[in-house]
């Protein structure tokens, strides 16, 4: 087979799109891509082997809150003997908010690698800017965490560690929460510490096991 650029490697294909939605959301996306095809010989028409993407933006709005690329993410399909795809590079904002992930996902035998991390994450605000009013407490997280395997049998390490708000409409104070795990397939090992803030403060750990 010999791979084609059509016509070199200068043939690129642009997407743009954009809408709105309700709740006052509207999204944006802009992907730069160049496919790569291959002729085998005797067939009269190419057929595409690999693309490789570039996301130029992505935004998601709602009223005055915006989640945003921070740099342009890469996204590289590979269609050879069974399809490979690669995430590079995702770093998203909101206000203060930093979420990042890289990914690996081969489609023979299901495997992945994958790294993500969060910087002062509040789940509510990520709800609201996809327009869902969901009655959920206020956070402020970090996270961390690496997987590897296969989608049945995930191997790796979670870390999470911040304050969770008081839930709506309930007497509750605020917590400070920390998770740690390992896990191998169905297997999970780790600990997670709770400590209630304020006044009558009070603390807690529990152990973490799964068979």
């Amino acid at each position: 087979s010999e791979l084609l650029a059509l016509p070199g490697s200068a043939y690129t294909v642009q997407l743009t799109a954009a809408g709105q939605g309700p709740q006052q959301v509207s999204f944006r996306l802009a992907v730069s891509g160049r496919p790569a095809f291959a002729q085998p010989a005797g067939v009269t028409s190419a057929e595409l082997r690999s693309l490789d993407a570039e996301v130029k933006e992505l935004r998601l709005s709602q009223a005055e809150r915006t989640l945003s690329l921070e740099q342009p993410a890469r996204v590289l399909i590979n269609l050879h003997s069974a399809p490979i795809i690669d995430l590079e590079h995702l770093a998203l904002a909101l206000g203060e908010q930093r979420l990042s992930l890289d990914a690996h996902y081969e489609t023979a035998g299901q495997k992945l690698t994958a790294r993500a991390a969060a910087h002062g994450l509040d789940v509510k605000q990520l709800l609201a800017v996809a327009g869902l009013e969901v009655p959920v407490p206020s956070t402020q997280l970090e996270l961390g965490a690496q997987v590897s395997g296969t989608l049945h049998a995930p191997v790796g390490q979670l870390t999470l560690s911040g304050e969770v708000g008081p839930p709506p409409q309930l007497p509750l104070p605020k917590t400070a929460v920390k998770l740690t795990a390992d896990f191998n397939g169905v297997q999970v090992k780790g600990q997670l510490a709770i400590k209630t803030l304020g006044e009558a403060a009070a603390s807690d750990a529990f152990a973490l096991s799964t068979r």
